[in-house]
């Protein structure tokens, strides 16, 4: 992509084992940011949920590589689940200042494909926790970005 093209920032929403990394890592972005992936970068593991210096740094570390990506003028995919809004408009937001476009990419998978998917894995999370983000899980509004793509049904 050039010039402005290039510039958009995509957020993956989905459950755990829905296929939000596997698209994110496929999909040609320039730079693709998780806080799995820093995860393992500070703790060495995906799934920790707590380390040195806490979620404080984590968050932090991973905002910075956002905000790098945009200052260069990278597309970027915040493949996260991103499951509420909140969470969403705060990388929106971020976007926004830096003159990006926003695309959300929903990945409406049923709950019991995700954990089959989950177990698959080699550091699978419980089958509560696909149960919680589920029950909390906030679809995207088709208002929240500039496009909001939905894949359904992937089996």
């Amino acid at each position: 992509m050039a010039g402005n093209e290039k510039k958009v920032m995509t957020l993956t929403v989905g459950l755990p084992g829905s296929g939000k990394t596997l698209w994110a890592k496929q999909a040609g972005f320039d730079r693709t940011v998780s806080l799995d992936d820093w995860r393992e970068k500070l703790w060495g593991e995906r799934g920790a949920q707590n380390g040195a210096g806490g979620f404080d740094l984590l968050l932090a570390l991973h905002n910075r590589e956002i905000e790098e990506a945009l200052e260069n003028g990278e597309s970027v995919v915040v493949h996260n689940t991103n499951l509420l809004r909140e969470h969403r408009r705060q990388l929106i937001e971020m976007a926004r200042r830096a003159g990006y476009r926003v695309e959300i990419v929903y990945f409406e998978v049923p709950v019991e494909v995700c954990r089959q998917r989950n177990r698959d894995r080699k550091n699978p999370v419980p089958d509560e926790v696909i149960d919680d983000y589920a029950a909390c899980l906030e679809e995207p509004a088709d208002e929240e970005a500039d496009c909001v793509v939905r894949y359904s049904n992937i089996i």
